[in-house]
């Protein structure tokens, strides 16, 4: 191994700044055209490499002299990207699942051929449903999003909060109540 790889990674170690600009400024370009073959939206390769980097930054007392820094953003780029496509997809579900369960409990049609197309009333369900969320106070949309975005169990969600499992349902159980209540305008 070089020298200079090891006094790198000593250097990033320290809190030496220039260390990691200068690992920013080398990479960042690459990494965001090799994050957007995954995930298609350049602003959202960005997004997904900043917070790469933000890790990299988070995690550097824990990077082990031999670290390949390169190595180290381009796989953890391929599994952020993956875990945003993940994200993504549960996503679309919860929300098809969503407006499935409010079209089948008797939506409001408010759509007929003279006045409304399908797609917009589906886009303006979906903006609904995403304010309706995003009201939510943080702890219990996060604790929402967590088990219903990202698939985690309750007990999982527990532990990642570093709170009880009794807490994780009280806070699902509030969101739903809250999402219903907001979403009632969509039920006959």
């Amino acid at each position: 191994m070089s020298k200079t790889v090891s006094d790198f990674i000593v250097r990033l170690k320290k809190g030496d700044i220039r260390a990691f600009e200068q690992v920013f400024n080398t990479h960042y370009a690459s990494l965001c055209s090799y994050a957007q073959k995954y995930v298609i939206d350049l602003d959202n390769a960005r997004e997904i490499v900043q917070d790469t980097f933000v890790k990299l930054w988070e995690i550097k007392n824990s990077l082990s002299q031999d670290t390949s820094i390169k190595s180290y953003l381009y796989k953890a780029v391929r599994n952020n990207c993956l875990d945003y496509l993940k994200h993504v997809k549960i996503s679309n579900e919860y929300k098809e699942y969503l407006l499935r369960k409010i079209m089948d409990s008797g939506f409001k049609s408010i759509s007929s051929p003279e006045n409304c197309l399908d797609g917009l009333i589906e886009k303006e369900l979906e903006k609904c449903i995403n304010d309706a969320i995003a009201s939510l106070p943080d702890r219990c949309r996060k604790i929402f999003e967590l088990s219903r975005f990202k698939g985690l169990k309750y007990r999982e969600i527990a532990k990642e909060l570093n709170i009880s499992i009794k807490t994780v349902e009280t806070q699902i159980s509030r969101a739903i109540q809250t999402l219903h209540e907001k979403l009632a305008d969509y039920f006959e």
